[in-house]
């Protein structure tokens, strides 16, 4: 695979990156594996993140194995984080309800209503722009510290996964679905310049659809949440709107 490419975060970019964050799966021999990208909700305070079900090993019916890296280098079971959760093979989604706020992430607030605005942005993190995995016979540790051992602006900079925000025009919103077309050829990106073919966008799953803001203020996202992405075809976006995410964990909570 290539070699991921810093992403030159300006300060937009970088308040978007902490919505969401690269899943891993760790198998039964220990070799650790990029799965797809989790957002981050809340809702009456409480704290959630969001993934795609299809991100599971096949006929995986819990999150047994998900993770994320952190700085020290450590791989955490995203299980220890979670109070409760819903699979919801239907609408191919994962909900998760925290145990604690993450400190270090922004939250969509889903409370508020979102601006009715055609221009929308995806933000996940795509496998060509990740290490997709880490073998067990490696310390794992010592080589994933070497890869956050850098830093912006004083803040530990991971190379294990990149992000990427495609920009499209909203299709289709509903109680349940979101649709969005977004073109993946002739792409002209902010730090890399153009391409003629665009990064696949295999791996940003789960990753949040919100409201692009033209002037790329980063006070705007958080109340701007339109649904998250599960899979791309033929130049359109597929998604689980607001409005079913919000019924999802609506549903969660009344079963606490």
């Amino acid at each position: 695979m290539d070699e991921p490419q810093r992403y030159k975060s300006d300060d937009y970019a970088k308040e978007v990156q902490r919505f969401i964050f690269p899943i891993y799966y760790k198998d039964s021999l220990g070799n650790i594996h990029f799965s797809s990208t989790m957002t981050f909700v809340t809702y009456e305070n409480q704290y959630f993140c969001l993934l795609a079900y299809h991100s599971l090993p096949k006929g995986q019916k819990n999150i047994d194995g998900l993770g994320y890296f952190v700085t020290e280098g450590d791989f955490i079971e995203l299980e220890n984080d979670v109070t409760s959760y819903d699979i919801c093979q239907e609408h191919d989604m994962v909900t998760c309800l925290l145990k604690e706020k993450y400190t270090d992430k922004n939250f969509f607030q889903l409370d508020v209503e979102s601006v009715k605005q055609e221009s929308v942005s995806w933000a996940g993190f795509p496998q060509k722009k990740a290490v997709t995995q880490y073998h067990r016979s490696k310390d794992l540790k010592q080589e994933i510290e070497q890869s956050l051992s850098s830093k912006e602006d004083g803040i530990p900079f991971s190379s294990i996964a990149n992000f990427l925000i495609a920009n499209g025009e909203l299709k289709l919103t509903s109680k349940t679905i979101v649709s969005v077309g977004i073109e993946n050829k002739n792409v002209t990106y902010r730090n890399e310049g153009f391409k003629k073919q665009a990064y696949s966008f295999r791996g940003m799953s789960g990753g949040a659809i919100f409201v692009r803001s033209i002037s790329r203020d980063p006070a705007t996202i958080e109340n701007n949440f339109v649904g998250i992405g599960l899979s791309y075809r033929k130049n359109t976006l597929e998604g689980v709107s607001k409005s079913k995410v919000t019924d999802v964990i609506k549903g969660l909570l009344q079963k606490r």
